[in-house]
């Protein structure tokens, strides 16, 4: 990601506020230390592992394509 520019690295970790911005306290902060900061949170995408297969067909949805 921070070869992409999605992300840069910070010298050392840092605790961040839930909109992106580095805090000293504690309790403004959320989640874990890190040593990123996203500059484009839009462009990462989390996919869950979901076995061998994405395909959603079968997945018993009403609407399934």
């Amino acid at each position: 990601m921070v070869k992409t520019s999605v992300a840069i690295l910070l010298l050392e970790k840092q605790m961040v506020m839930l909109d992106g911005r580095i805090t000293e306290n504690k309790e403004e902060s959320v989640g874990r230390e890190t040593e990123f900061i996203l500059t484009h949170p839009e462009y990462v995408l989390f996919i869950d592992e979901v076995g061998c297969n994405t395909l959603q067909k079968s997945d018993g949805h009403p609407f399934s394509y």
